[in-house]
């Protein structure tokens, strides 16, 4: 790789090649998107601090803002070393240093992505917990995203014997598996799973009769989810770079750039149903609840109707068995039916997304 940079450096003289450097324009872009990340899950843990409703996606959102100081770490330190300028710019010694900080960066990223999809996920089962069918499919989905993400974690580690040979190629003997292929892979699985989590809930949502301002918001939050969706997409087109080490400090910065933002429209559009309570706090016009109450379930109780059961339905016979059911869908409510023993409850319940 030496020999390399020394011909770099004497085609770049030869030729006048640009010496144009991105290296500050990376460390901006990077501190930007991670203080737009961290302001919005702060927002979030004071929403939840005022409305007392920490939940376990709670704490993985933050547990994800916190990992993913490292990888976004690491590539502002690989700019101080020359990343976003061209190889023959760079200090002896310097791209081993990058590539090595790059193949950390790449690790983390997909555990940090993963943890947040999760997160989502589990903010799914919460606010959706009294339809079954729905419960099983996030339960699915959430196996998925596990199981792809650590595939593609142990692929990533293990994509280079010795492991050293990914950010210097001097290794004798050394060889990759086809890293161009494999970050193909890990962006097609990426697609797929960022698709399924924000088409999962349409079905539920647009069964609901809700305001246009609800409709609005919700909107809105899956759109900011859907720019995740798009970077992945658009970074397909500027994988080919990806592997090629003819100039790695000034080609990957697309790539970089366009993980980083699906990595905080990820963390941003988990956080906007708890900053749209927040908001409602202090300014009404942001209120499209239809309660102002939050308990921790995610569900307001708004009125229950017990009925009597009829003698002939066989349905309610045992009177050792107890059914929750989903009944009905609508004007922004949940309707739920609950039959115990010779006792048939049913319960109008309010959709909260805080």
């Amino acid at each position: 790789m030496q020999d390399g940079l020394a011909m770099s450096r004497f085609q770049a003289a030869q030729c006048g090649l640009s010496n144009v450097s991105r290296s500050r324009e990376v460390i901006i872009v990077m501190s930007a998107l991670y203080g737009v990340t961290v302001a919005f899950v702060l927002l979030r843990i004071l929403s939840k601090m005022i409305t007392h409703t920490f939940c376990a996606e709670d704490y993985m959102i933050i547990s994800a803002v916190i990992l993913s100081a490292a990888p976004l770490g690491c590539v502002v330190y690989m700019a101080e070393l020359g990343f976003g300028s061209h190889l023959w710019d760079l200090h002896d010694g310097a791209l081993l240093r990058i590539l090595r900080l790059l193949y950390v960066a790449e690790i983390l990223y997909i555990v940090v992505l993963a943890v947040t999809k999760a997160s989502i996920l589990c903010m799914y089962l919460r606010i959706f917990w009294a339809y079954r069918p729905f419960q099983i499919t996030c339960y699915a989905v959430l196996a998925f995203v596990i199981a792809s993400s650590f595939a593609v974690t142990i692929a990533t580690i293990v994509s280079c014997e010795p492991v050293g040979f990914f950010w210097n190629r001097d290794f004798e003997g050394g060889s990759c598996l086809n890293i161009t292929a494999l970050a193909y892979a890990n962006s097609g699985l990426a697609v797929a799973q960022d698709l399924i989590i924000i088409l999962l809930p349409v079905y539920m949502l647009w069964s609901l009769n809700m305001s246009r301002k609800k409709k609005f918001f919700i909107g809105v939050m899956l759109a900011v989810g859907g720019l995740g969706l798009i970077a992945t997409i658009i970074r397909l087109k500027t994988l080919s770079a990806f592997g090629d080490l003819s100039d790695p400090s000034w080609s990957y910065v697309p790539l970089v750039y366009l993980t980083t933002v699906e990595l905080a429209a990820g963390i941003v559009a988990s956080c906007l149903p708890s900053v749209r309570i927040l908001l409602e706090r202090f300014f009404k016009v942001f209120n499209v609840s239809a309660n102002q109450s939050k308990p921790p379930t995610g569900i307001n109780l708004q009125q229950m109707q017990r009925k009597p059961s009829a003698p002939d339905d066989p349905a309610l016979e045992d009177c050792s068995a107890s059914q929750t059911r989903l009944t009905g869908v609508g004007g922004g409510f949940y309707s739920i039916s609950l039959r115990r023993g010779d006792e048939h409850l049913e319960t109008k319940q309010d959709l909260d997304w805080g």
